[in-house]
């Protein structure tokens, strides 16, 4: 490992960060191993983990498709 000083990283942070910001080509192979030293000289922060999904109600039966294929033959009047 490389023996720097805290000046030293933080030069090279920024000048890493100035090359990846103004590629123009953000997944080129240059880039990612750019930014694979600079998460080694400084890793991301960590991130809070995502919600759990929103968990919707089911569908009324009328519209599922089991119950459409089920009752496909059977004549459906609105008035009895």
């Amino acid at each position: 490992m490389l023996d720097l000083s805290d000046e030293e990283i933080a030069a090279l942070l920024a000048e890493l960060d100035r090359i990846i910001d103004g590629d123009r080509f953000p997944l080129s192979a240059r880039i990612r191993i750019l930014t694979g030293i600079r998460d080694k000289l400084q890793p991301p922060p960590v991130r809070e983990p995502l919600p759990e999904p929103k968990r919707y109600w089911r569908a009324a039966p009328a519209f599922t498709r089991a119950y459409v294929k089920e009752h496909k033959h059977q004549r459906v009047t609105k008035y009895p």
